[in-house]
């Protein structure tokens, strides 16, 4: 009896070591998400509540006597606007180069407003991710500031290398620049789920790169995806910012956290733990 079930469970272990992990589709990583968020509506608080913030920032850009960038009505061409930390698409936004040129009080109010999105979208997007994860938040205050460092970084990055893209005169440069950022968001996507995880910046890099080996066709499409989803939605009139945010960020947040988890519990490396088998 007791050596029936032994070599009951060796069969099981066997089996199971020689049944190939399901592939990891677009269209079942979106599923995935979708049904996380129907089981727990909570996951779309943090992006609702960002862009509701998001739709006011816009409105205030347009008050204040600073020039502001504004997302121009819908001509029949096509732009995918992908952030590799999850955040939409607002229908209005901040010029890097005018920056330095503003007197000492508009630079505060400009980048206190700017700052304070920034954070807003990384603490929404780190709580949403971990709530996907299943790993706790409280009491992690170095795994959040690796998150928001790591957004700061790429907000400011990705202006900077808008103002070569938009150079009129460098279509070459524009078009190499552009494969180089698709690359980048292939490469880069599951990066903030790895850094919600408890990975370092350069770690969470590193699996990043390495997880998107895999995963790379998927990961294109989630961007191509995405990327159009949160343009097309930004530019409903008056609540563009704050649909494109609090939905297309959120089912965003959720398939990176969805992804890692599966990379975790089918590549043979160190599964996510859920909160509830932590001890705080």
């Amino acid at each position: 009896m007791t050596g029936e079930h032994h070599g009951s469970r060796r069969a099981d272990r066997t089996e199971s070591a020689s049944t190939p992990s399901p592939r990891i589709s677009l269209g079942r990583v979106v599923r995935a998400a979708g049904r996380h968020v129907r089981r727990d509506p909570a996951l779309a608080l943090p992006f609702a509540a960002v862009g509701a913030i998001a739709a006011i920032a816009d409105r205030l850009r347009l008050l204040d006597p600073i020039p502001a960038t504004t997302l121009g009505p819908f001509s029949g061409t096509v732009s995918v606007r992908y952030a590799i930390v999850p955040r939409g698409v607002a229908r209005t936004g901040r010029h890097l180069g005018a920056v330095p040129s503003l007197e000492l009080p508009y630079l505060a109010w400009t980048v206190g407003l700017e700052a304070l999105l920034v954070v807003a979208v990384g603490v929404a997007g780190y709580v949403t991710i971990a709530r996907t994860l299943g790993v706790p938040v409280r009491d992690r205050p170095r795994s959040l500031a690796r998150y928001l460092a790591f957004a700061s970084g790429l907000t400011v990055s990705l202006q900077a290398l808008g103002l070569v893209v938009s150079d009129p005169a460098g279509v070459l440069v524009s078009l190499v620049a552009l494969l180089i950022v698709l690359q980048l968001d292939v490469r880069l996507a599951l990066a903030p789920a790895y850094l919600v995880a408890g990975r370092g910046i350069a770690s969470a890099v590193r699996a990043s790169v390495a997880a998107s080996r895999g995963t790379g066709w998927t990961l294109a499409g989630l961007v191509i995806a995405v990327g159009l989803a949160a343009w097309a939605l930004a530019h409903v009139p008056v609540v563009g910012s704050l649909l494109s945010t609090a939905v297309v960020a959120t089912i965003q947040s959720v398939a990176l956290g969805v992804v890692v988890r599966w990379r975790a519990e089918t590549s043979g490396g160190t599964p996510i733990r859920p909160a509830a088998s932590r001890r705080s």
